[in-house]
């Protein structure tokens, strides 16, 4: 508010009329105090604005993210599930193959004892039979007459009627 001199006081050179002139410099130096302040309202208000422009991009971002993040934390589970259950399957495997290796263990050891039982009775046989070719290989150096094997021709003792129709 502009103060008025008093109507009683027209002079110029008066102290009061100093007042008042000294209000109208006041009133131009405020005048341009305003003027840089609404330039840099104006100013601030644009900064305002284009914060507010990022942080609706941020949050826009922001949302994307956390629907990304949801989605991975969704697959993450099915694969968490899917990784328990292949984690299962793999404990029941090797029980299966614990079992498997103790009764191929305990089956093991009764054929290697059967294999050696049978790999005895081979030794005995080849030994009967070095016995065997040693007696024919001693009988006949020890008898001068040479055994008669029997012919091909001899062996043949079919009924004659049959040896009619093979031919």
């Amino acid at each position: 508010m502009i103060r008025r001199p008093p109507r009683s006081t027209q002079s110029r050179s008066s102290a009061a009329s100093d007042v008042y002139k000294r209000q109208g410099i006041n009133a131009e130096y405020m005048g341009s105090e305003n003027a840089r302040s609404n330039e840099l309202l104006v100013t601030l208000r644009k900064e305002n604005d284009m914060v507010r422009e990022q942080l609706e991009l941020v949050r826009k971002e922001l949302y994307g993210a956390q629907k990304e993040k949801n989605v991975i934390e969704m697959e993450l589970g099915k694969k968490g599930d899917r990784m328990a259950q292949l984690q299962h399957e793999l404990d029941q495997s090797a029980l299966a193959r614990d079992a498997y290796r103790s009764q191929l263990d305990r089956e093991g050891g009764e054929l290697s004892k059967k294999n050696q039982e049978l790999i005895s009775r081979i030794q005995e046989l080849d030994n009967l039979h070095r016995r065997y070719e040693d007696a024919i290989r001693t009988s006949r150096e020890s008898s001068p007459v040479p055994v008669a094997r029997p012919s091909a021709r001899l062996s043949t003792t079919r009924p004659p009627s049959t040896q009619r129709e093979q031919r």
